[in-house]
């Protein structure tokens, strides 16, 4: 796959609607309370809606994406729009760009019908993704499609190349069949890559508790069942 280039005179756009102000509010730099300098910038990848998918499917495909890319994910549904092409959708998405947004996945509906199913440029960190063309009558396979689009436009835009492990989500396929037997996540040296290239974009790793330690903490604090030293009769 190939870095496109984003189309310079594209169509006209409603740029940072105000209802993403509250949404920015936590990565805008804050003024600390000693000696006045700003505090760190915290940043973030954001998955943009145009009202394109249900809101529901958005935060769990957001959720995924940051539990297995292991770095802050952001989504926003804003006004809707169209664009011609993808390239077009991708220069809109380029202006929720900041300080505090490395890249941006837009969740595109192209006027063109174009066969396409991701367009990404590395050097502007934006992605945007074909849904029409990945829609399914099944909402569980649709979703997956989605999942499996955002987590290849993650490593893509962050520069890593498709992986030849047939099990790792950037791995080249041919069909709509192909894609939905892929996985739907890093192969480990591919995760470990995505790590550095996020960490030389200054995105905060999030370390994952593993579900056995998460379920042995959790115990820990389960109110017991009983009064403290009294046992049960066999």
């Amino acid at each position: 796959m190939k870095t496109c280039r984003i189309l310079r005179n594209s169509l006209r756009w409603r740029i940072l609607p105000w209802s993403l102000a509250i949404l920015f509010s936590a990565c805008h730099p804050r003024t600390s309370s000693a000696g006045g300098s700003p505090a760190p910038v915290s940043r973030v990848l954001l998955l943009l809606n145009p009202q394109v998918i249900p809101t529901n499917m958005l935060e769990s495909i957001r959720a995924f994406a940051e539990d297995e890319l292991s770095v802050p994910v952001r989504a926003a549904t804003v006004e809707s729009t169209s664009g011609a092409t993808l390239p077009d959708i991708m220069a809109w998405a380029k202006t929720y760009r900041s300080e505090a947004v490395v890249g941006v996945i837009a969740m595109g509906n192209p006027t063109n019908q174009s066969p396409a199913h991701l367009f990404f440029d590395t050097n502007t960190l934006i992605a945007a993704i074909n849904v029409p063309a990945l829609r399914h009558d099944d909402p569980d396979i649709f979703s997956k499609r989605l999942v499996r689009q955002t987590m290849r436009a993650a490593a893509f835009i962050l520069g890593l190349a498709p992986c030849p492990d047939p099990f790792c989500v950037t791995r080249p396929y041919t069909s709509l069949e192909d894609l939905d037997r892929m996985g739907l996540n890093f192969s480990p040296p591919w995760k470990d890559e995505f790590v550095k290239r996020a960490k030389e974009h200054s995105l905060e790793i999030i370390r994952r508790v593993p579900p056995a330690v998460r379920m042995k903490r959790e115990a820990r604090n389960l109110p017991s069942s009983q009064p403290p030293g009294k046992k049960t009769n066999p």
